[in-house]
């Protein structure tokens, strides 16, 4: 039988037996034989492995940072109830209700006394502002400045307290025309307790993560749903792609609840309408 030779310069020998019976026979080169570079094939499929690789760990890292920002908001959160309670010990078991003149009626409008009191009790200012918040300026000159009257926080604080002639949270019973309580209006008060001896006080958080919307939505209306159909600020905390994740709530007691996204309601009105 005859072999006949084919030389390539892709492979250092063919061997092509012909005559009786086809039979093709391929000797390949070894890797000794070849080059130290990788070949294009080679470097595509590398990278397409990190390519997925990075597919798989990206949201795992997303999750893992997100995370990470709510519980700082929980220590937050904490702290800020502590506070609270410290001051009380010395204010005749009162938390810093404190009053403040007339603004847009809303939660997170506090007076500024409030922010200067629990600032004696060793609160930073970083944690008057939720880190799961996007879209949110924390430096000391905006927060003293943009309204001289009175601070604003990331949080919404629970406790009643005047606001010019009102009070806000209003009792559900209100009639005042600055406030748009939720039909149908609750029949349990939705205020924060003045103290920890109150009776809502294992009930009704004294603070929770801000979240507000425009719009007029009802009373069983859902911020977790896609679509943004009852216009979620965009400064709410928790959220991601203007779906409302979670809020957390701290007591009176100091503990920390994380409530979900689906199970926050709206309570009432002011310029906005502030939910818990």
């Amino acid at each position: 039988m005859q072999a006949e030779l084919f030389p390539t310069s892709d492979f250092p020998v063919i061997q092509v037996l012909v005559r009786t019976g086809v039979i093709v026979l391929l000797q390949f080169p070894s890797y000794r034989n070849r080059r130290g570079a990788f070949t294009l094939v080679e470097l595509l499929v590398v990278i397409g492995i990190i390519g997925i690789l990075i597919a798989i760990l990206l949201p795992a890292l997303g999750t893992i940072r997100w995370q990470a920002k709510t519980t700082l908001c929980a220590a937050n959160l904490r702290q800020m109830s502590t506070a609270c309670l410290t001051y009380a010990t010395s204010n005749k078991r009162q938390f810093p209700a404190l009053d403040m003149p007339g603004t847009g009626a809303n939660l997170w409008d506090v007076p500024i006394s409030f922010y200067t009191q629990l600032r004696k009790q060793g609160m930073p200012h970083e944690a008057f502002f939720c880190p799961a918040q996007v879209d949110w300026d924390v430096s000391q000159t905006s927060f003293t400045t943009y309204y001289p009257s009175f601070y604003i926080i990331s949080y919404n604080l629970w406790i009643a307290r005047k606001n010019g002639a009102d009070i806000i949270p209003p009792p559900p019973t209100s009639t005042s025309s600055r406030f748009t309580i939720i039909t149908p209006r609750p029949t349990e008060p939705f205020a924060g307790p003045a103290a920890p001896s109150d009776a809502v006080a294992s009930m009704n958080p004294i603070i929770v993560d801000h979240v507000g919307t425009g719009g007029n939505p009802p009373a069983d209306a859902d911020l977790s749903v896609s679509g943004n159909p009852y216009g979620l600020a965009t400064v709410s905390s928790h959220q991601l792609n203007q779906r409302l994740v979670s809020i957390n709530a701290a007591y009176a007691d100091g503990h920390v609840e994380m409530i979900p996204g689906n199970a926050v309601r709206p309570r009432y009105k002011g310029n906005w309408w502030n939910w818990r």
